[in-house]
């Protein structure tokens, strides 16, 4: 449901069992949802634009929530992407449920593709809840290495997590695996390019509890 002119409009959007379609985001562009609403509305002029999200609710096999936020064009001027893409974003947000083993098919392809690559090996299991997002900035400097340039921070509680903090893939042929942490729970905190465990409870693979 919307009402729009060439100055900007509103919309109801309702999403059962689809998907959204972020290019050049998301390694994987294409995003499942079984369930997605949203009251947006939005202006532009002079090829600047800007979009109000609220009431945004999700939910898809990895994650359910809700969220807030606005997203408009950058100042090409003084963006360090020299372009009004992609744009300045402030959203933040909750997760009622997420799967820990997931986390990486949601960070932009912004952060580099070893980091990424980490967490898809490292964390092979994890039960996220009570989860806070938060991310503000020129979404072209993510994951705001200075803070000055925005906030990318997300916390929450973590429990029955298998963690391969040494991965095969970082070790050299032929070395012996090192032990992963298991039955792990522990409080998550991400802020730009920092990953944190605070209060840590687990098992190291064929020790005694921590």
């Amino acid at each position: 449901e919307f009402d729009a002119n060439q100055a900007g409009g509103r919309a109801r959007l309702l999403i059962e069992r689809g998907a959204l379609e972020f290019p050049g985001l998301f390694e994987d562009p294409l995003l499942p949802m079984d369930r997605l609403s949203a009251d947006l509305s939005w202006s532009g002029k002079d090829e600047q634009w800007a979009l109000n999200i609220a009431n945004l609710r999700f939910a898809n096999a990895d994650m359910q929530g809700q969220a807030q936020g606005q997203w408009r064009t950058a100042d090409a001027t003084r963006s360090p992407s020299g372009s009004r893409f992609p744009g300045i974003l402030d959203i933040r947000g909750e997760l009622e449920r997420a799967d820990g083993a997931r986390v990486y098919r949601y960070l932009p392809q912004v952060i580099a593709r070893p980091a990424r690559e980490y967490l898809r090996e490292s964390v092979q299991r994890a039960e996220l809840t009570e989860a806070r997002f938060r991310v503000r900035g020129d979404i072209y400097d993510l994951p705001f290495a200075d803070p000055r340039q925005g906030e990318f921070s997300v916390q929450a509680k973590v429990a029955n997590a298998t963690y391969v903090y040494v991965p095969r893939s970082v070790q050299s042929p032929g070395v012996k695996p090192w032990p992963a942490f298991t039955q792990l729970s522990a409080e998550l905190l991400i802020e730009g390019q920092s990953l944190q465990l605070r209060g840590a409870r687990g098992r190291v693979a064929g020790q005694p509890s921590l």
